[in-house]
């Protein structure tokens, strides 16, 4: 069970004890049984359970909420747990098969009961009608036609089978129109217990689908399926660890335990299509995850929405927000949506919310943090607009922290001249995402795909998502480097994919490393594993009066800037690099024990949580910090509505180079930026979107001249494991050249150095995998995402030896002082070469097809 989703466990010790299901002792199996990383959020809670203890509340969630303790009445550790999924925990006998009172239930609730009523002769199609009603009209409201067909006995073209991990409707799936498709939710939980006796998960719902309700031409009698379905697709969506695409292989064609056929031969002998895994679902085998199967007997495997948006972060969630009021959107993200930059900022957004505050004051801290090299027209867009995003976001439900005033508590960090700065105690990214996510998923039109993993912009894929406007929200590339706060998705995928469709891309040479990330050398216990990213140490605490000291426990930060501790990021990155190379040290300290200890608690309970962790109390101790790579000023060049020189594409977030940065980013002004860009991309693409002449059609049939990806399928696996192994080390050996020529420090030899040793890495790389049988058209998430990784590392080099002078966060000792005739952005054309020009604000657009 090591490594399943806590459900998985306590369902498995009801199946095995239906008559005495203890909720304790579930925990408690659980508990033992997992991987203990899966519980780090909320270490004392579990133990506590897992000896036995009785919890003050408990909560029962159903497989629509997407819950833990924290989330369901702001419980603490201890006071709450949740089982997700409880429902299908409790044995079958003990839910009424009679439910008088269905009405204002979901969907699968009737078609569940049904099915438990009648486990001999499930019709779905009679199961829909009672469904239909049985149920609140309103319920249905944005598929009314399609309900009364199904409610009257029509067939549907297409059939969706999903397990409860998976968010699906009609519209969700392949934008079906009403009358194309249904959907049903935990499917694998209507089959009668006895189906599941062979398969689990998604497979009971496949064989139950295709043996049971009929597919083209074949039916089955033996359970008296009264209707034949003539379908055409089947989509099955899973959760890949519970039945999901890793089992689908495996699993015996004819029901028997042996295990060289799969469900593909059982679908094949009834003609029903192939079996194909799409490229673009490529994920980690860490982590759980949603997947797709795609069966047909046609290529179906291309979806149509109005606008596209890669990323799921603030700037791509409120952007679709916005156009989902006029089309169909896809959100198309790599990892969970929750998994962004923006979940793990920590510090707040800037804005000018108070009376002594201007928006003057805003601009000036932001030109001078950014070494004058900051667009003023854009600077004074953002600042002006920014208010007004923030009361947005606190009308769609985000919380923020009050004062004893009852008005919104401003905090200060480096580089602000007054208090500005909006939060949510030390966690305002994710209160943020949480917010936006909330509204995006309770909105019909807009349709998330989990762990998609975009290949190239505007050219046909496995999976190709065709729509008349593109927004760019995908982060930026923090992974270029080895030890970076941002999540694992951050590997400048958004850039290359913009480079390659020959977008303008400008300013790659400033990297923002963020002064204070936490150094687990210095901890007293150390962290058993190397971590993904490395922790953050919001800028907040040094606003809040923290105070940097060397080893040798000396206040330094007077000595580099008259700011001191509050100085810029830059500053204060180059200042602790100086002070680690002089004392040959591995971090400095950062302190606030000497503020108050419920204050510091209140205002920083995440950092406070996870030093405790590892035996540091913040309270009393000083937190061991490094400067690591935090933030991309640089990006694809975007003008004052987000829009970029390539025909339907806007760029917003971190992706995006809109000068506000200018060279060096000021505390906090990140999430702002991407509130304030992903509204002001809103009107111009609907503009897009409308006059567009062309029609999805008409790309269809344009794309189909370009080369289609495909999986690496024809390697045998001991191949494909050796690629991987091979690619992990070629990537961290690329970080290790980008942090020791290209980081805090730079001079031109080096930077050669860098070009040269990045070449022939590149080159390397390959040369092996093509060695290897790799053709040119086969995808892997790792391959793209090193092919990525190495585009961003040299748009990087080659920006910083285009800049002949220091300036922000490009520090080089060859030019070490700041040259006011080289006050232009960096700017790389599609025809690579690099100019340090810009010659009109507004980008001239250029069709890419």
């Amino acid at each position: 069970m090591e490594g399943y989703p806590l459900e998985a466990s306590t369902k498995a010790l009801a199946l095995e004890r239906p008559g005495s299901f203890d909720p304790v002792e579930a925990i408690k199996h659980g508990f033992l049984h997992f991987k203990r990383e899966k519980f780090d959020k909320f270490p004392e809670f579990y133990e506590e359970l897992a000896k036995g203890q009785n919890p003050k509340f408990m909560v029962f969630a159903c497989s629509d909420s997407r819950v833990n303790p924290s989330h369901v009445l702001n419980f603490h550790p201890g006071d709450a747990f949740s089982f997700r999924n409880i429902a299908n925990m409790v044995p079958p006998y003990d839910q009424p098969l009679a439910c008088p009172s269905m009405e204002g239930y979901p969907l699968e609730a009737s078609t569940k009961a049904l099915a438990l009523e009648r486990p001999g002769s499930f019709d779905p199609v009679e199961a829909i009608k009672h469904g239909f009603l049985h149920f609140k009209r309103e319920k249905f409201d944005k598929f009314p036609e399609f309900y009364e067909e199904l409610a009257k006995g029509q067939n549907p073209k297409f059939m969706v089978f999903a397990c409860s991990d998976s968010r699906v409707n009609p519209s969700h799936v392949l934008n079906f129109h009403p009358g194309d498709a249904f959907s049903f939710r935990n499917i694998a939980n209507m089959v009668p217990p006895y189906d599941q006796t062979r398969y689990s998960g998604v497979g009971a719902a496949l064989e139950y689908g295709v043996k049971h309700l009929g597919v083209g031409l074949y039916r089955c009698s033996e359970l008296n399926c009264k209707t034949n379905l003539t379908v055409e697709c089947i989509l099955v969506f899973g959760h890949s660890l519970c039945g999901g695409i890793e089992g689908l292989m495996s699993l015996p064609a004819d029901g028997s335990t042996s295990t060289s056929g799969c469900m593909s031969k059982l679908l094949q002998k009834q003609r029903c299509g192939s079996f194909t895994q799409s490229a673009l679902l490529q994920t980690r085998k860490s982590k759980p995850h949603t997947n797709a199967i795609n069966l047909s007997l046609g290529n179906r495997t291309t979806r149509f929405f109005d606008f596209a948006v890669i990323g799921s972060g603030v700037a791509g969630l409120r952007y679709a927000l916005e156009v989902a009021k006029h089309g169909s959107v896809a959100v198309i993200t790599k990892a969970e949506p929750h998994e962004s930059n923006t979940n793990y900022a920590q510090g707040g957004v800037s804005a000018v919310l108070c009376p002594s505050d201007s928006v003057e004051s805003h601009m000036r801290d932001t030109i001078v943090a950014g070494a004058h090299l900051c667009d003023e027209e854009t600077v004074r867009v953002v600042c002006t607009e920014g208010p007004d995003r923030i009361r947005e976001l606190i009308a769609m439900g985000a919380s923020f922290d009050h004062g004893e005033d009852g008005n919104l508590h401003l905090a200060r960090e480096g580089g602000h001249s007054h208090h500005r700065i909006v939060h949510a105690a030390d966690m305002t990214g994710r209160e943020i995402e949480r917010a936006l996510l909330e509204a995006v998923i309770n909105d019909p039109n807009i349709h998330v795909f989990e762990h998609h993993f975009g290949i190239d912009l505007l050219t046909s894929q496995v999976v190709r998502f065709i729509s008349k406007v593109t927004l760019l929200a995908s982060g930026g590339a923090g992974h270029i480097y080895p030890s970076t706060t941002n999540p694992l998705v951050a590997t400048g995928d958004g850039i290359a994919m913009a480079h390659r469709a020959q977008a303008v891309i400008s300013n790659m040479e400033f990297v923002q490393f963020h002064p204070t990330a936490l150094a687990d050398e210095g901890l007293p216990i150390k962290p058993p594993k190397r971590r993904e990213n490395a922790f953050l140490i919001t800028e907040a605490v040094r606003g809040d009066g923290g105070i940097l000291y060397n080893l040798g426990m000396e206040r330094f930060m007077p000595l580099y800037d008259e700011r001191e501790e509050l100085a810029p990021r830059d500053v204060v990155a180059r200042s602790i690099d100086d002070q680690l190379k002089k004392g040959n040290d591995k971090y400095v300290l950062l302190d606030i024990s000497h503020k108050p200890r419920e204050e510091i608690l209140s205002h920083f309970p995440n950092i406070a949580a996870e030093c405790l962790k590892y035996g540091l109390d913040i309270t009393q101790d000083p937190i061991p910090v490094v400067p690591a790579a935090h933030y991309m000023c640089g990006g694809v060049r975007a003008g004052l509505q987000g829009e970029t020189n390539v025909k339907g594409l806007y760029v917003a977030g971190e992706v995006a180079c809109t000068g506000l940065h200018g060279a060096n980013r000021l505390a906090s002004n990140s999430l702002l930026e991407a509130l304030v860009f992903a509204r002001r991309a809103v009107q111009p693409s609907i503009d897009d979107m409308i006059s567009s002449p062309e029609t999805f059609h008409m790309i269809d049939e344009a794309s189909d001249s370009w080369a289609r990806p495909v999986v690496p399928s024809a390697l045998k696996s001991s191949v494909v494991s050796d690629i991987l192994r091979t690619t992990a080390r070629v990537r961290r050996e690329l970080q290790s050249i980008m942090w020791e020529y290209v980081g805090i420090v730079r001079s031109t030899t080096r930077l050669e150095t860098a070009e040269r040793r990045i070449k022939e890495l590149e080159v390397e790389w390959e040369t092996y995998l093509f060695e290897r049988g790799w053709e040119p058209t086969m995808v892997g998430l790792e391959a793209c995402e090193m092919r990525n990784v190495f585009c961003c590392a040299k748009l990087v080099v080659s920006s910083a030896l285009a800049r002949h002078e220091s300036r922000g966060l490009h520090y080089t000792v060859d030019f070490p002082h700041l040259e006011e005739s080289k006050r232009l952005p960096t700017i790389i054309f599609p025809c690579s070469s690099v100019n340090s020009t810009w010659s009109s604000r507004q980008l001239q657009k250029q069709p890419i097809c």
